[in-house]
């Protein structure tokens, strides 16, 4: 005879283990049955077995749909266990260190304010054009920037998008764009971009000592930017070749007068090339022509007329020198005249007539 054991096994389902798995208690995203509610399921369970026996009257079908509903029942928990609803937290915060980083550019300053008005963040290019974080649109730029900023914000706020142009910064022309953005359409995004303007004169200076210089030297054309005090400001290889018989030489605060001459036929010639020196046509491009008193750039090209046509070209030549807006004259080595132009006239105080010889 087998011997039962003094105590039997305790049943894995204990009080606190049903009401674990009715309730889920202590574990996040479940929350435990009340007494109350456990009473009003079982009353709701019996009514729904009572009303199925009174409409069928069959015992047998009135304990299938007890077994079914209680099947359901246990499945529904089971899911409630196994998937339990997550709790919210509210609104996830904006990772402002990592949109920082995303918003770092070489060129564009990026900044970010809330509806508040309040910078939240912007980029180190931002910081160094405005001298720091400067909230906009309050920054220090002219009146008229500060208005057009404070229009751009509005705009975008109402309709999505604003902008402002030429906003005057120092030396700088700014452009700016605003973008109203965020999941709920709560940030602005400022964007500023530096405008290029165009300059003629330091375009012009820095084409002839690059490639499209060294391009006009090969196609025999020696070209200079000179001031209008007669001063070379820049010049390109075949220039500088033929004016001091080095390319490498520097010849930037020369006087062009020194480097050129003319002889008593009122031909040009580059000093430094002596008595066998191959003639020249000079050519003048006033680079601001509303400007009396701005740079020319000269143009020379190698005179390759016969004796007669360079006589006549005299006339053309002396036109061209005659316009320089810097004073030019021409002396022999026996210090007699050959040229003066208008504006050596005015500065020496005579009148504009043929100089002796």
């Amino acid at each position: 005879m087998t011997e039962l054991p003094a105590h039997p096994p305790k049943s894995n389902w204990s009080a606190g283990a049903v009401r674990a798995f009715l309730g889920g208690a202590g574990e996040p995203g479940t929350a435990a049955l009340r007494p109350v509610d456990v009473v009003l399921i079982a009353l709701l369970v019996l009514a729904s077995v009572v009303l199925v026996y009174l409409a069928l009257g069959n015992i047998v079908w009135v304990a299938g749909f007890a077994a079914g509903l209680t099947t359901v029942a246990a499945g529904a928990l089971l899911f409630r266990r196994l998937y339990p609803v997550q709790p919210t937290t509210g609104a996830i915060a904006p990772d402002w260190a990592l949109t920082r980083l995303a918003a770092e550019h070489d060129t564009v300053a990026v900044a970010i304010t809330d509806r508040a008005g309040r910078l939240v963040c912007a980029n180190d290019l931002y910081a160094g054009w405005f001298g720091g974080f400067v909230t906009p649109p309050g920054l220090p730029v002219d009146p008229r920037g500060q208005a057009a900023l404070k229009d751009a914000g509005r705009a975008a706020w109402r309709d999505g998008t604003g902008v402002a142009a030429a906003l005057a910064l120092g030396p700088l022309m700014l452009d700016a764009d605003v973008t109203r953005a965020g999941r709920a359409d709560d940030y602005l995004v400022w964007r500023f971009r530096n405008v290029e303007i165009a300059d003629v004169v330091h375009d012009v200076a820095r084409a002839l000592s690059a490639a499209p210089g060294t391009t006009a030297g090969l196609a025999g054309i020696m070209a200079a930017l000179v001031t209008s005090e007669g001063r070379v400001k820049s010049a390109n290889g075949a220039f500088v070749a033929r004016a001091t018989g080095r390319a490498e030489t520097t010849i930037g605060g020369r006087d062009i007068a020194q480097l050129l001459r003319i002889d008593a036929n009122g031909l040009l010639f580059f000093e430094q090339e002596g008595p066998k020196a191959t003639p020249v046509r000079l050519l003048q491009v006033p680079l601001q022509p509303d400007n009396a008193a701005g740079p020319v750039l000269v143009l020379l090209v190698d005179e390759d007329g016969s004796a007669a046509e360079r006589g006549a070209a005299l006339t053309y030549i002396e036109s061209l020198l005659s316009s320089l807006p810097f004073g030019l004259a021409m002396v022999d080595r026996d210090g007699r005249f050959l040229f003066v132009n208008k504006a050596f006239c005015r500065a020496a105080g005579v009148p504009e007539v043929k100089p002796p010889r």
